[in-house]
């Protein structure tokens, strides 16, 4: 957040969402708050009743996030592309009109660049599969992104930095169901 020139934490509300994006991130396992990511998982999906929130998750090992996305929701991607495949989001969200601020134009500019035959290529996973993953975050009310990395590794900067980003374009930051940017708290 602070490399993109913002201040503070970022927290996620998964519990308000109605679509989630994990990339490389295991919500559901050891990636941030874990029991409250699974309550609202479970909380989305009573027994015998269709499920009211779409997990999603694209990773390189079918993890147990992977498995609860369902084998539909689940994107294998090759391992260290979780960018690649956030920016290969991006374009797609860019092309159905998505526009964010005036601060991402930088990325539209990239986005635009970057086909998705490349995008494609680089990740392993198929053209369908990032098409399906924006028009989902697109047709959400309340979509969120959470990007990290497998393994409880830490992201990289770019994978992070993408997360914020997707969450900027999809118009819901600081808002319920979305990313939220936590002040710091004042020294004292």
């Amino acid at each position: 957040l602070e490399l993109m020139g913002g201040e503070g934490q970022v927290g996620y509300d998964v519990a308000g969402s109605d679509c989630v994006l994990a990339i490389g991130a295991d919500i559901l396992e050891s990636w941030g708050p874990a029991i409250a990511n699974r309550n609202a998982f479970a909380a989305s999906k009573a027994h015998g009743e269709e499920a009211e929130v779409t997990f999603m998750y694209a990773g390189a090992v079918q993890t147990n996030t992977a498995v609860a996305c369902g084998r539909d929701n689940w994107i294998a991607i090759k391992p260290g592309t979780e960018a690649i495949f956030a920016l290969g989001v991006a374009g797609e969200l860019f092309k159905a009109g998505a526009s964010g601020d005036a601060g991402l134009q930088a990325l539209k500019t990239v986005a635009d660049k970057l086909s998705v035959a490349k995008v494609v290529e680089a990740t392993g996973c198929s053209a369908d599969d990032i098409k399906k993953v924006a028009e989902a975050l697109a047709g959400a009310s309340s979509p969120l992104v959470i990007a990290g990395s497998a393994f409880s590794q830490g992201a990289g900067a770019a994978n992070a930095m993408m997360g914020i980003a997707l969450n900027m374009l999809l118009g819901n930051v600081n808002k319920p169901g979305g990313m939220t940017i936590i002040p710091e708290a004042e020294k004292g």
